[in-house]
């Protein structure tokens, strides 16, 4: 079955891997600015722990919870 929200977050990781690739590169052929290089750094770093939480938020959930209920129904007239 096709779905939608995969076919999403698939293009998106692509897309964040060209992103990557290309910042990698200004990055390498500018590497004697100090500032290129920590902004590089910091996005990295932000990418890894957004990689992380989509991680552990796209896991299933295994936990479920049954209970029991009993329906009835008084037909009868309310005395008030």
């Amino acid at each position: 079955m096709f779905d939608c929200l995969r076919l999403v977050f698939y293009v998106g990781v692509v897309a964040l891997v060209i992103a990557m690739a290309c910042l990698i590169f200004v990055g390498y052929a500018n590497s004697a600015s100090r500032n290129i290089s920590l902004a590089l750094g910091t996005l990295l770093g932000a990418l890894v722990l957004l990689a992380i939480q989509a991680w552990f938020e796209l896991q299933p959930s295994s936990s479920t919870i049954k209970f029991r209920t009993a329906f009835t129904i008084d037909f009868a007239k309310n005395p008030l």
